[in-house]
């Protein structure tokens, strides 16, 4: 699992890169070393070693411990995601630019709609629905197809 994690960042770090776009190169020289301090936070916490849980870091990664330390405070974990997401928005605000019209703007808000998501529980009970009609679905398919 912490492979395919390991590659699916490197890849969209690449993707940022050939493709020329300021805010994917940005975003995840921001979200990466997030993603690290969290594994160290929890490791920590646990009393273990963070080595297999950390991922490469892209050039120019923004240290992100201060904003892992600022949670640490927080004891109910939906809160702490919470706020760890109101820091995730703030910095993808940041990253957009400043022309609405711009294909990094529009990555922005498609970044957005993704954190946003998972609060959404109207969402979520939709795709328990979906679940369950695909399931059953593929459930009364005989082997044929």
């Amino acid at each position: 699992y912490d492979t395919l994690w390991q590659e699916y960042h490197r890849w969209l770090y690449e993707v940022a890169e050939l493709g020329d776009s300021r805010f994917l190169r940005e975003w995840v020289t921001w979200e990466i070393p997030l993603l690290n301090a969290l594994a160290r936070w929890r490791a920590d916490k646990l009393g273990r070693s963070a080595e297999g849980a950390l991922l490469e870091e892209p050039p120019g990664a923004v240290p992100q411990q201060d904003v892992v330390a600022g949670l640490a405070e927080e004891a109910e974990p939906q809160q702490l995601a919470w706020e760890l997401d109101e820091q995730r928005l703030d910095a993808i605000e940041e990253l957009a630019g400043s022309d609405p019209f711009s294909i990094d703007a529009v990555l922005a808000y498609l970044a957005k709609a993704l954190v946003l998501e998972r609060w959404n529980p109207v969402q979520a009970e939709g795709w328990d629905e979906l679940l369950a009609k695909c399931t059953e679905a593929d459930a009364g398919k005989d082997d044929d197809g």
